[in-house]
């Protein structure tokens, strides 16, 4: 198993219009979602690099960093896993925005 090649043909994938992609580093870390959930994954650090004109003879390079879950079944959200928000998430079960009302007016705004 080639973390490094598995983590290009990923990023390849998801940047179909790049014309190359070197993974400079890939390290262990403890992913923090934010609401209490902590769990191993790998970091993969790389760059992509995009054509700049029709000739595709300038080139621009970017950054690309993503975090992967370990475990089979993660608790925790990952960024890359848009998939699962595609065809739209229950925004009723999600969305605390629908129960909230706009603000009263203040007393100089009142007239």
């Amino acid at each position: 198993m080639d973390l490094k090649k598995d983590f290009e043909k990923y990023v390849l994938s998801e940047n179909t219009d790049a014309q190359k992609i070197s993974v400079t580093s890939i390290e262990l870390v403890y992913y923090d979602n934010g609401k209490g959930i902590i769990e191993p994954a790998l970091r993969a650090k790389a760059e992509t690099e995009y054509a700049t004109d029709k000739a595709k003879q300038k080139t621009m390079k970017f950054p690309y960093d993503i975090v992967v879950p370990l475990l089979k079944t993660p608790q925790a959200i990952y960024s890359y896993m848009h998939d699962k928000f595609k065809n739209g998430i229950d925004k009723k079960a999600t969305d605390d925005s629908l129960n909230q009302r706009p603000m009263e007016k203040g007393v100089d705004e009142r007239k």
